[in-house]
């Protein structure tokens, strides 16, 4: 179980800031400039209970770690205490976290600790539901909460293929997969053009739905059905050119935290894990398990790709879950017969 000393972070309210710094918090520029005087100050991270509430649907609290700033976002409840959030973040701050990282523990700890409170305060059925849940936006994007919804895949997602070359796009694409990943790594840049480039346009060709892997700006360029994205590149991305563009949009997911991020973007679809280990790459996160699956596919309604070490053996128990898509890497690149076991998948996953 990993923790997070709750004394590393610095509580307040409304009241609190504008005690501290002796002006009005008008605009969330207000709040950010008070909030670094007071980091400087305490020298903890800073959270910020119910900071902005002029608007009559909305509350805003805000996290400050010292360099990088993020909102929360949700729907107005009347009980919004400083003392009970504290109460609730603590217990909360138990919870064993599927994050190694202290920092993200925190993180994670917080999007939680608001979820559970307005869970008390709505009556609602799951922490997880749309009234519950919040919303992480970050400070660059604070100004403008009109949020983009991407276009949804029609069609349900099933057995989902990620490939690291062209090479093996066209193999997939003979043996019958219909909605792959091409995940470039490692290459020269005119090697990603190329392969990009020609394999949009036999997907295009044989009506494959094929995202493009961090490269979003060829994705759009070349007209792939979509892009996917994993965290990290989540803060370079212009997604209102992606929407404009018409493409799809995937999102990496591993905690709440970064559910909470997804959710300002209204993906396509969420990828979630890994469910099961995985030693494809290293990743700060733990397993997060089939039950854990099984709650976000039950209560989000966004479309859920289950990811991380999913295999033929453990293939049975993730369809049960009733998720969307099922994503594999090495159960198929592996592989001694890949062509069989797409085959398997295939007819599983169908």
């Amino acid at each position: 179980m990993h923790q997070c000393n709750c004394d590393e972070i610095y509580i307040v309210d409304q009241a609190d800031l504008i005690e501290f710094c002796a002006i009005q918090l008008k605009e969330p520029a207000d709040v950010i400039n008070s909030v670094n005087l007071l980091y400087n100050v305490k020298k903890k991270n800073i959270y910020v209970v119910d900071v902005i509430n002029t608007d009559s649907n909305l509350c805003r609290d805000y996290y400050f770690d010292g360099e990088k700033g993020f909102w929360l976002f949700y729907n107005r409840i009347e009980s919004n205490t400083k003392t009970e959030f504290i109460s609730i973040y603590k217990k909360t701050n138990t919870l064993a976290s599927k994050c190694l990282s202290c920092c993200d523990i925190q993180k994670d700890s917080l999007v939680l600790a608001r979820a559970f409170m307005n869970q008390i305060v709505k009556q609602c059925t799951s922490f997880l539901d749309e009234e519950c849940f919040p919303t992480v936006v970050y400070d660059n994007h604070s100004n403008n909460f009109a949020k983009i919804k991407f276009s949804s895949i029609l069609e349900p997602i099933g057995f989902y293929q990620i490939v690291p070359n062209l090479s093996w796009l066209k193999y997939v694409i003979n043996c019958g997969v219909k909605v792959i990943q091409l995940r470039i790594k490692d290459e020269s840049m005119d090697k990603v053009i190329q392969e990009v480039e020609e394999g949009v346009y036999i997907a295009n060709k044989y009506g494959i739905k094929l995202f493009i892997n961090d490269y979003w700006e060829l994705a759009i360029k070349y007209k792939a059905y979509g892009v996917h994205l994993g965290q990290e590149d989540l803060q370079n991305a212009n997604f209102q050119e992606i929407f404009n563009a018409g493409l799809r949009l995937g999102i990496s997911t591993h905690c709440y935290y970064e559910l909470a991020i997804a959710r300002y973007l209204s993906p396509s679809y969420i990828a979630f894990g890994p469910i099961f280990p995985t030693m494809l790459k290293n990743m700060n996160f733990m397993s997060q398990g089939v039950s854990l699956l099984a709650s976000w596919v039950k209560h989000l309604h966004y479309r859920i790709v289950a990811i991380g070490g999913i295999n033929l053996s453990n293939l049975d128990s993730i369809i049960k879950t009733g998720v969307d898509g099922i994503a594999v890497v090495s159960a198929v690149i592996n592989s001694k017969y890949p062509d069989k076991a797409i085959r398997e998948f295939l007819d599983k996953c169908s």
